[in-house]
């Protein structure tokens, strides 16, 4: 695998997005990456716990902006969506992570921006370091939040809050998001790794037939409509990116200017 690290020990298995050279930008490759190895875990049962985290200096910020570009690019002249930043292919993250039996943690670091906020909030826990940094940008590229981000964040926070972080683009502290409900712990920046490995342990101690029940039981009772939010996810954007103002949004992010919207 070229942008997804999986690793195997003492019954946890980790994903790593590993593309730290541009934050771990979501797009291309890594998308059906991340699938295979999410369905690897499942299907082995000497796996217990699920971790995703991200190499360098950042969980993920979010959709790579070379390939939302050609997205905008190829929409513009008439060809087909590129398989770069393949929209169908990324849905399967939201079922992936609550249709699996096993607990799933995301621990973060740094940026988790846009796709990957919704990764935190799809997990069964979420466990940061201070210096996490989470956002849902895609007002500000003019397209709706994909990996489920609407749906997940309404789960998470109360709807005032989160029409505030979808249509204004706010950032959120680590503190903030532990108060808000995004996450269950903060901890010291150089404290993560172990406290994630903490609880994959307390996980691992509690009887492995229960906890699965008790993660479908969540998801029946807290995500019995993800399918419907995913469909309509897809729709969205599919109209969305074939706007002048996304290509204006991408355009404007890649060459650090603000952006001109509701131009005809």
């Amino acid at each position: 695998m070229e942008r997804i690290i999986l690793t195997k020990k003492d019954q946890v298995g980790t994903i790593t997005f590993n593309y730290p050279q541009q934050l771990n930008g979501i797009g291309g490759i890594m998308i059906p990456e991340f699938n295979a190895a999410f369905r690897e875990l499942e299907y082995d049962d000497d796996i217990r716990v699920i971790v995703i985290n991200g190499a360098g200096k950042a969980f993920s910020g979010g959709g790579a902006m070379d390939k939302l570009k050609e997205i905008g690019d190829d929409q513009q002249s008439g060809a087909v969506a590129p398989e770069t930043f393949d929209m169908r292919e990324i849905s399967e993250w939201p079922r992936l992570i609550r249709n699996s039996w096993k607990p799933v943690i995301a621990s973060v670091h740094g940026a988790c921006a846009g796709g990957a906020i919704g990764v935190a909030l799809l997990a069964d826990f979420c466990i940061c370091s201070e210096d996490a940094l989470f956002v849902e940008p895609f007002a500000n590229i003019a397209i709706c939040p994909d990996v489920s981000g609407t749906y997940a964040l309404t789960r998470h926070v109360n709807v005032k809050k989160a029409t505030q972080y979808i249509m204004l683009a706010d950032r959120i502290k680590a503190d903030q998001a532990l108060e808000v409900g995004i996450v269950n712990w903060v901890v010291p920046n150089d404290e993560l790794e172990a406290e994630t490995a903490k609880l994959c342990q307390k996980l691992i101690s509690k009887p492995k037939n229960a906890l699965k029940m008790m993660k479908q039981f969540m998801t029946q009772c807290c995500w019995g409509d993800l399918e419907d939010e995913l469909r309509l996810e897809w729709m969205a954007n599919a109209i969305l990116t074939n706007s002048t103002d996304f290509r204006e949004g991408v355009d404007a992010f890649v060459n650090k200017r603000k952006p001109e919207f509701n131009k005809r």
